[in-house]
């Protein structure tokens, strides 16, 4: 795949996986609403943390998703032919750990740079909706 393929398929990849997380996000706030009321009988502590708990769940969820995204479109470049190698490598790079162990040739490098790229950008969104998830639980001393 020459530069101007890998850029334009990594944006369009990366567009599509951030997009699924942002879905992911955006349909699982109203749910999490739904479940704070639900259980507002408990005390403070049980209903954060199973607030918390749902969150990561949900978070960790559209990140597995992506990376199997990132896994499958590997595998279809031609670049592993075995699942494990492709999902061990679209992890790693998506989470920009980047061991060496593997790495790809220059038809598809610059196309694997989008995964990393994408890694950081639905992990800084992940953050901050843990911060809001956190806010909505840390009393307000300036609202008497």
């Amino acid at each position: 795949m020459d530069l101007f393929d890998q850029i334009i398929r990594g944006t369009v990849l990366l567009v599509i996986s951030i997009a699924i997380h942002v879905a992911a996000l955006a349909s699982f706030a109203p749910w999490l609403d739904r479940l704070t009321k639900r259980i507002a009988f408990l005390p403070d502590s049980i209903v954060f943390g199973a607030v918390l708990a749902t969150s990561l769940l949900a978070i960790v969820l559209s990140h597995t998703i992506q990376v199997w995204l990132w896994a499958i479109r590997f595998m279809a470049l031609g670049a592993f032919d075995d699942l494990y190698q492709a999902i061990y490598f679209a992890m790693v790079t998506y989470t920009t750990l980047g061991y060496g162990d593997i790495t790809l040739g220059d038809d598809l490098s610059l196309f694997a740079s989008f995964s990393a790229v994408t890694g950081l950008l639905a992990f800084g969104m992940s953050t901050a909706f843990l911060v809001a998830v956190f806010s909505r639980f840390i009393p307000d001393e300036d609202k008497d």
